[in-house]
């Protein structure tokens, strides 16, 4: 005879199952990509930048977008294509040249 689990542990597997799923499919953030593959601190890639580690780990986890300026700024240091930093920086550019149109 078959012992069946609790609902609630059932629940909670599936919780942690899906949660396991988002976590391998869910992409990395290209600076992070960039800082891992070079074996570079927040510290050491922020200073090259010009931000603070604080703004890079905001970055780097899909909290924040950097602004035009600091997206071209990491695009230089690391070679990444500016629009792998960022979805709202094409919004960001297109409202900027719209203003001056």
């Amino acid at each position: 005879m078959e012992e069946k689990l609790p609902q609630s542990t059932i629940e909670r597997f599936r919780r942690l199952a899906t949660l396991a799923c988002a976590m391998e499919l869910t992409p990395r953030h290209p600076l992070y990509e960039y800082r891992k593959k070079h074996r570079l601190t927040r510290r050491q890639l922020a200073v090259q930048i010009g931000c603070s580690t604080r703004t890079l780990a905001r970055w780097e986890k899909g909290h924040f977008c950097p602004r035009l300026a600091f997206a071209v700024r990491a695009g230089q240091v690391t070679g990444l294509a500016v629009e792998a930093l960022g979805d709202s920086l094409w919004a960001q550019l297109s409202e900027g040249l719209s203003r001056v149109a």
